[in-house]
């Protein structure tokens, strides 16, 4: 089956979306959209939690659970906190995707530590002084 191209009706531009003029500018409720971002600031803290919560678990399964059985609890809990602080930097000195995936590992890090029964426990005797 050949498709006759010069057959096909012409493109139409979308009747819902306006053509503007490069001069229109003013055109944009900018205060609007302000709002709209500063509503949406929460939104995207929890996406980032949430999606952080995947790298924290497998941090914690692959990285922080086994250096805690065959190294001790002590050098687990130093490479979730040397990890955090690079990763803090990244969210500090870069871009915008380089300070989502900074971030990502930020909470991956030291949630997985903390989700390690080990260090988790390390750190409730430091609290408690246990």
């Amino acid at each position: 089956m050949t498709i006759d191209w010069h057959s096909l009706p012409p493109q139409q531009e979308p009747a819902h979306i306006p053509v503007l003029t490069p001069d229109a500018h003013h055109a944009v409720d900018w205060d609007r959209v302000r709002a709209t971002i500063r509503r949406l600031r929460p939104l995207r803290a929890l996406a980032v939690t949430a999606v952080g919560l995947y790298p924290a678990v497998m941090w914690c399964n692959r990285i922080a659970g086994p250096l805690a059985a065959e190294r001790g609890v002590h050098t687990a809990f130093a490479a979730g906190a040397i990890t955090t602080v690079v990763c803090a930097v990244g969210v500090a000195s870069g871009g915008g995707l380089r300070r989502w995936i900074a971030g990502l590992g930020l909470v991956g890090a030291m949630g997985g530590t903390l989700l390690a029964d080990p260090t988790r426990h390390l750190v409730v005797t430091w609290i408690v002084g246990a």
